[in-house]
């Protein structure tokens, strides 16, 4: 699977794009607007879980091969906000650690331009197809 693989739904409406899809890893990032904040400035909480969310099911869909079911849907996401999300771009990159014959475990970072860390996650998601 490769770069241009797209993001759909709620992730693409908000503006999350793909940049690696590959092995079991997924590279996503997304450009910061004002309606991504919250009244403090920062990025806000649900933006930062959706971003986590999208870059686990990415990296389990680098998994699959080529047309193939490409599907997973969340069991479980657990994430730690880790410091306050600023600048004008996130950066998410996201491992597969497991993959079962129904259900992958993944974990996903986000950091900011300057490379601080802004949440981590780990998720449990059921196959499709």
């Amino acid at each position: 699977m490769t770069a241009d693989a797209d993001v759909y739904g709620f992730g693409g409406h908000i503006g999350i794009v793909v940049d690696l899809l590959r092995d079991g890893e997924s590279r996503l990032s997304l450009q910061l607007a004002d309606h991504h904040r919250n009244f403090f400035g920062i990025v806000h909480g649900g933006v930062l879980l959706t971003l986590l969310d999208q870059t686990c099911g990415a990296a389990v869909r680098s998994t699959r091969p080529p047309g193939s079911a490409q599907g997973s849907v969340t069991i479980d996401l657990q994430a730690v906000f880790v410091a306050p999300a600023r600048g004008d771009v996130l950066l998410a990159h996201g491992r597969c650690l497991r993959l079962g014959r129904s259900v992958a475990q993944c974990t996903a970072t986000i950091e900011d331009a300057e490379g601080r860390l802004a949440a981590t996650a780990t998720g449990t998601f059921k196959l499709l197809g």
